[in-house]
């Protein structure tokens, strides 16, 4: 398979990555509140959204096996993704 390394959210463009610190297990690009006034670490990631990686044939939906299942957990952010 292919690895996309971005973020997929409600726009494209870029976002803020935040994990706190000491943390490998999670990290948010929504939800500033969850991590704000605790120490941690940022990076500027990509994000897209899923029918611009489609239409711009970046991913190609046709090829996907099939049945196609997506897990969302992103620590807040569920609604932009959906």
């Amino acid at each position: 398979g292919v690895c996309h390394h971005l973020a997929i959210s409600d726009c494209d463009g870029e976002a803020v990555f935040r994990t706190p610190e000491g943390e490998t297990m999670w990290g948010t690009i929504h939800g500033q509140d969850s991590v704000q006034g605790v120490q941690g670490n940022s990076t500027k990631v990509r994000v897209s959204r899923m029918d611009s990686l489609t239409s711009s044939g970046e991913l190609d939906w046709s090829s996907l096996p099939r049945p196609i299942l997506a897990k969302v957990d992103t620590e807040g952010g569920e609604m932009a993704v959906l």
